[in-house]
Formats: structure tokens, sequence, C-alpha cells
């Protein structure tokens, strides 16, 4: 059941009779779901993941769903959770990001520390864990980008930890290193490519809303942009303000092929502004404004999303 109150009647609990501009279609969601480069994603200065919600701020909510220090194998424990819960005012969600594969790859140098690393996983395992948690994202969502994990700067990295920890960190059992991050961005690449060759086989549906599955490989990027000298890390594993751009655009290369983008830009939840201070015809009351505006996106909303569901064989949520 869905409420619209009139002005008054929203603030004193008598109705003057006056109907309310109410929405009943809502906005659509956002998900980003990962580890720490996830988590920080909303950092200032230029944070990937608030650059994305300010893309949309007027026609859907962005989540964060970053997890610091997660694999992927307690990412996928919680992945059913995190998607299938964040509540009914949401119509659909139109896109979740996955960025995993930094903690899978980290090693501990100590060979006795490296005995109890829990948060190492095995690449074959975080091939088969990415697998699932891309299904599961396909399930509730229009399109998934995977974001392969980005390029380690070791060398900062041992910088910046001594400059926290002194020489306590350095040949200790904290010392730790990823010298094999590139396997995980290879294999995430590789997941994707298997799992586009079922998700993006319906060209019908293609055609209408996009591919339902792409990659954004900022392994690749944060690798060209440090053969470059760019200075993109601020500790050799999570961005400094650079780097957050970089993985910004590099997520926006792929989104902005996607047609959801036009779509939400075409129905915002309300009215903007100027639609109702400055209306072509000066004659409009605002009331009138935003009943055509609901009703515009009622009809734009329901072709969307039955366009969607019939095309997509009924899976998402």
């Amino acid at each position: 059941l869905f409420l619209c109150l009139s002005p008054t009647m929203a603030t004193t609990g008598k109705d003057d009779g006056r109907d309310a501009p109410c929405s009943t279609t809502k906005r659509g969601r956002i998900v980003l779901f990962g580890d720490s480069l996830t988590q920080r994603a909303f950092e200032a200065p230029n944070g990937w993941g608030a650059s994305l919600a300010n893309e949309f701020t007027r026609t859907a909510d962005t989540f964060n769903r970053g997890y610091g220090g997660y694999n992927s194998r307690w990412c996928l424990r919680i992945a059913p959770h995190v998607f299938s819960t964040l509540g009914d005012a949401y119509e659909e969600t139109f896109l979740v990001t996955i960025m995993l594969g930094t903690n899978d790859a980290t090693t501990m140098r100590d060979a006795d520390a490296q005995t109890r690393n829990r948060v190492h996983v095995p690449v074959e395992e975080y091939r088969a864990n990415l697998r699932e948690i891309i299904a599961l994202a396909l399930d509730a969502a229009m399109h998934v980008v995977v974001m392969t994990p980005p390029l380690v700067d070791h060398e900062q990295r041992a910088v910046t930890q001594q400059e926290r920890y002194d020489d306590a960190w350095l040949g200790s059992v904290w010392e730790d290193e990823r010298l094999r991050i590139g396997e995980y961005a290879q294999a995430a690449r590789d997941v994707v490519h298997e799992l586009a060759k079922e998700y993006n086989n319906n060209a019908e549906l293609t055609s209408e809303i996009g591919k339902r599955l792409v990659l954004a490989d900022v392994h690749e990027a944060t690798k060209e942009a440090k053969s470059r000298g760019e200075d993109i890390f601020c500790d050799g594993v999570h961005f400094n303000g650079a780097g957050q751009t970089l993985v910004f655009n590099t997520l926006m290369r792929e989104v902005r092929e996607m047609k959801f983008v036009q779509y939400v830009e075409e129905v915002p939840d309300y009215p903007y502004g100027h639609d109702v201070r400055t209306p072509k015809d000066s004659s409009v009351v605002e009331e009138t404004i935003f009943a055509a505006h609901e009703e515009f996106r009622r009809s734009t909303v329901a072709t969307f999303r039955t366009t969607f569901r019939n095309k997509a064989g009924g899976n998402l949520r």
C-alpha cells in the first residue's frame, strides 16, 4: 500500500482537499558491491561511487555495499542477502558493480604467517566464487559491470606501511604482497567472457537495453596509468583522488552504453524544478504539471519494465 498525503495532511493530519504530487513508481537503484576499494568509493576527493551517484542524483539511488578486508569467499556468503534485501521502495535494480580480487590475491612474505592467512583465496576458487556472485547479481539487476582488481604498487605499499607501522611491519608477519594480482584480473576477464555468451546472447534484448554483463578493465587502466608515471594510489593499494577519477571514467565508458541511462534521464522521480517554475505554457498550474509527469512516468516505466522482463525471460526479481 502506497499512501499519498496532501501537503496539509502530511504535516497536520488534516486533509485540506489538495492532491499531493505523489509518485507510486519511485526510483530505481544502483548497488556497488566489493571490498574496501568499493567501501571507500565515496571518499573525498573524487570517490568513484560518489561520482556515479552524482550522475543519477535525481533518477536512481546508489547503495554502497563495500566490505573492507573481504575476499570473494566472504562476499559470496553475503551476496544473496545483499542483492535481495534492499527494501521494496525501489522498483528496479538498474545496475550492480562488482570489484573483487585484491584481497584474494594477498599473500604474506613470512612463511609461518602465510599458513595463518585467511584472506587469501586461490585463483581457481576466486574464479568460481566470482561466477556465482555474478549470477546472483544478474538475477537481481538489469545490468552488471565486473571491474577487474587494479594493479598494486608494491614499492609504494612497502613505503606507506613502513611509515604507518615503522620497522615493525617490514619483515614481520604482517608484511603482505599481491604479486599475482594480474592472474586474478585475467580470471575476472575470463569469467565475464564466458558468462557473457549466456547473458548477452539475446540480440533483441541487447538492442533494447544494451548488454547485461560487461567488463570494466580497471586493472588495465591502472597499469597504463602507472606506465605513464601517474600517481593514482594513496598507499599502493587504495586509490587517491586521481585514481578514483580513473576508476569512475573506466566504469562510465561501459555504463553509458546501457540504455537505462537514457531511460532514467527522461523520467526523474518528480518533475525538474525548471519545468515547474517556468513551464512552456505559463497558464498550466503546478498540479497539472505533476499529474502529467506522473502519467508519463507510469507509462514509460511500465513499458521499459515489461520489455526487459519479457525479453529477459522473467529472471529478474
